[in-house]
């Protein structure tokens, strides 16, 4: 594959971090990377613990202050195999509203804009690369968005596939927990074993 281009809600994040790996295990390499996945770059890499070590560095101080600051070689360094984009809300319902339009119909739900306009903008001028954007929801999920993106009339008019559409007449289960592992474990072996 020439190419790699992965986009989510998170590209910045990713574009990054996705870097982490690399670094800490030395190799100087960083051709892993195009998994954009911390997790799954770590795992590549065969050395967890330093991978494991500097992430949980940059997410502590992450939860502490609110700033990802991870240094500058690690940002180059995922910049050299990545490419990430940030999509505003309006240009999730503009894309929403473009391939709806473009596309006989077809109806993107917000993920997959993110994904369809990130890579809008990051594919190169006359780039003949085929370019694939994976969907990653149904659309039917959000009903506000689609609304906001196709005009109320338009939304109306789309068909609910099932089994989406009969969800809303399911019974539904509420358990309130703490904001305790522990605890939230207990619940979950709880819940299972009731089940059996």
């Amino acid at each position: 594959m020439k190419d790699c281009t992965s986009s989510t809600e998170f590209g910045r994040f990713f574009t990054r971090v996705g870097s982490v790996c690399s670094e800490a295990r030395g190799s100087g390499t960083t051709s892993e990377l195009a998994v954009a996945s911390p997790n799954a770059a770590a795992f590549a890499s065969g050395n967890f613990a330093q991978c494991a070590q500097a992430m949980a560095s940059l997410m502590a101080n992450f939860e502490a202050s609110g700033t990802l600051a991870p240094p500058a070689s690690l940002v180059s360094a995922a910049q050299g195999v990545m490419s990430s984009a940030s999509v505003s809300d309006d240009e999730i319902l503009q894309t929403i509203a473009d391939v709806h339009e473009r596309g006989d119909g077809y109806t993107l739900d917000p993920h997959s804009a993110i994904g369809v306009a990130a890579a809008r903008r990051l594919r190169p001028s006359g780039s003949t690369t085929p370019m694939v954007c994976l969907a990653c929801a149904h659309w039917a999920k959000f009903p506000d968005a689609n609304s906001r993106a196709l005009g109320a009339e338009k939304a109306a008019a789309l068909v609910v596939p099932e089994p989406l559409a009969s969800l809303s007449t399911l019974d539904t289960r509420v358990s309130v927990q703490p904001y305790d592992v522990p605890t939230v474990q207990q619940f979950i072996k709880s819940t299972l074993a009731a089940r059996k």
